[in-house]
C-alpha cells in the first residue's frame, strides 16, 4: 500500500495522540484476535505496530476491529463503520485488475485478514493477493496459517470444503523433524485435509479414510514430547487420572500453545472421520451397535476438546475450537448437567466470533430444552 509519512498524514493530530493507542491496546488484548497464537514469533503484534504509522489502509482497518468491539463492550461512539468503509476504499482498488498482475505486499494481506474479523470474505481472494510474491515473507505465511484456521471453521460450521490448504501457507506435511510450530500447522494443514474428505466432492473411500486416521496415529507417534500434556509420562502412563469420577471433562495441561493447538486440531479430525466412517454398515443388526459406538467416541473426544481448553482457559483459540465440537456434535448429549456446561462454553466462545453463521448457541439451547437459570447455573 502507498505510505504516508508517520503523524503527518493523519488529519486530526489531537485524535490520534488520545485514540490511536487505545485502539491499538484494545486490538491487542481482543480475543479475536489472537493471530500470534502458536506462531514461533509475536509477528503481528510487531508488524501493527510499524505498519499503522506508516499504512492508512491497516491504521483504518485496525480501528475498525477494535471500534466495533469497543462499541459492542463499552457502549463507545467509535466510528467502526466509517473506519470500515475508509479501509475498503483502500484495499479494494488495490485489487483491482489494473494491480491483478503486481506484487500486493503485506499490508494489503493483513488489512484484509483484519477486515474479515467484520465481514465474510472468501479465502480465494487471499490466495490472490499473494499470487505474485515469489517468496513468500514469515509475516505472510503466518496470515495465511490465520487464513486456513478460519476456513477450517466455517467450512466445518457450513459444511463445504476448505478452499485454502496447508501447502499455500508454507506448511510442510511430512513428518520429520521439525519445530513445534511445524508440527502443530502439520496437524491443522490435516484437518483441512479431513475436512475436504468430509465435504468435498472426491469419494469417501475406506482406502482414503484410513490413510487420513494413520496420519493421526502417526503425528502422534513422532511429535516431539514437547508438545505432550504436562501431566502425562513419557509412555503414555498419567500422574493422576485425568477422568476422575467427579469430572465431566478431563483435566489436561500444556506448557505452551502449540501444543494446545495441535492436540486440538488431532481431536478435531478424529471427530470427523469417526462421523464419516465409510465402515459404518448401511443395514442390518450391526448397525446400531456400531452408531452406538462411534457416537460415544465422538462424546469422548468433545470431552477431551473442552478439557483441554478448560485446562488451559487463558487461551481463546482453544476455546473457539472446544466450541467448534460442540457446534457439530451437540446433538449427541442429552445429560442435562453436561448439557449445561457445554452450553456456556459455547456461549463464551460465540462473543468472540463476528459471523453468524459460526452461532448456534440458541439452536442449541433450544434443542437442549435450557432455559437462562439452567444454563449459567453452573460453571
Amino acid at each position: 500500500m502507498k505510505e504516508m509519512a508517520p503523524l503527518r498524514a493523519y488529519q486530526n493530530m489531537a485524535i490520534l495522540k488520545k485514540n490511536v493507542p487505545m485502539h491499538m491496546r484494545t486490538l491487542y488484548h481482543l480475543p479475536m484476535m489472537s493471530f500470534d497464537y502458536s506462531c514461533s514469533q509475536p509477528h503481528f503484534r510487531s508488524y501493527l505496530r510499524f505498519a499503522i504509522t506508516k499504512d492508512p489502509g491497516v491504521l483504518y482497518a485496525m480501528l475498525a476491529v477494535s471500534g466495533k468491539h469497543l462499541e459492542a463492550t463499552k457502549s463507545k461512539i467509535c466510528k467502526s463503520d466509517e473506519y470500515e468503509r475508509k479501509s475498503l476504499g483502500i484495499l479494494i482498488p488495490m485489487l483491482s485488475e489494473n494491480d491483478a498482475t503486481q506484487s500486493q505486499g503485506d499490508a494489503v494481506l493483513i488489512s484484509a485478514l483484519l477486515l474479515r474479523l467484520l465481514d465474510e470474505m472468501t479465502a480465494p481472494l487471499f490466495l490472490r493477493i499473494r499470487q505474485h510474491d515469489p517468496k513468500p515473507s514469515e509475516l505472510s505465511n503466518a496470515a495465511m496459517t490465520i487464513v486456513l484456521r478460519q476456513e477450517i471453521q466455517v467450512a466445518n460450521m457450513i459444511k463445504r470444503p476448505v478452499e485454502v490448504m496447508g501447502i499455500e501457507c508454507g506448511i510442510d506435511d511430512s513428518l520429520g523433524p521439525a519445530s513445534d510450530v511445524m508440527w502443530t500447522c502439520r496437524m491443522m494443514s490435516h484437518a483441512a485435509r479431513v475436512t475436504n474428505y468430509a465435504y468435498g466432492d472426491n469419494p469417501r473411500t475406506e482406502t482414503l479414510w484410513n490413510q487420513l486416521w494413520s496420519y493421526l496415529d502417526q503425528w502422534s507417534l513422532e511429535k516431539p514430547s514437547s508438545l505432550n500434556p504436562l501431566n502425562r509420562c513419557e509412555g503414555g502412563t498419567w500422574l493422576e487420572n485425568p477422568r476422575s469420577q467427579d469430572r465431566i471433562f478431563p483435566e489436561i495441561y500444556y506448557v505452551h500453545d502449540c501444543s494446545i493447538a495441535g492436540q486440538q486440531y488431532l481431536e478435531l479430525c478424529k471427530i470427523i472421520l469417526l462421523a464419516h466412517d465409510p465402515q459404518i454398515p448401511a443395514l442390518g443388526l450391526g448397525r446400531t451397535n456400531y452408531m452406538k459406538a462411534q457416537e460415544e467416541k465422538i462424546r469422548e473426544t468433545v470431552r477431551n476438546l473442552c478439557g483441554i481448553w478448560l485446562s488451559n482457559p487463558e487461551y481463546v483459540p482453544a476455546k473457539i475450537l472446544a466450541s467448534l465440537g460442540i457446534a457439530m456434535t451437540g446433538e449427541l448429549f442429552t445429560d442435562p448437567t453436561e448439557t449445561r456446561q457445554l452450553f456456556n462454553i459455547i456461549s463464551e466462545a460465540e462473543m468472540h466470533v463476528g459471523w453468524p453463521c459460526l452461532k448456534v448457541s440458541p439452536q442449541l439451547k433450544e434443542f437442549w430444552s435450557l432455559n437462562n437459570t439452567s444454563a449459567s447455573s453452573e460453571n
